[in-house]
């Protein structure tokens, strides 16, 4: 019961999350592409500890942020604290 409310919570920050980095969640107080980012950690990390797989948040936040860089070679994500790219 509470394994499938942990992957719930997840699941559903990862998706807003995800949502605001391509429109800003201002009504959700998500402002920024570095708070939607630190959102959808924390919903891959309530998956990772409801699947029992902890030790594989560090691999996975890696290759995310990894992922991030090369896309920002190609596009300017600009992760800026105040919400604009300088």
């Amino acid at each position: 019961m509470f394994d499938s409310a942990l992957i719930c919570c997840g699941f559903v920050l990862i998706f807003v999350g995800l949502a605001s980095l391509l429109w800003p969640l201002r009504f959700l107080w998500i402002s920024t592409r570095l708070a939607a980012a630190m959102v959808i950690a924390v919903g891959s990390a309530l998956e990772l500890i409801a699947g029992d797989m902890v030790d594989s948040f560090p691999v996975y936040l890696g290759l995310t942020l990894f992922l991030v860089g090369l896309f920002s070679l190609v596009w300017r994500c600009g992760f800026s604290p105040l919400g604009r790219a300088e």
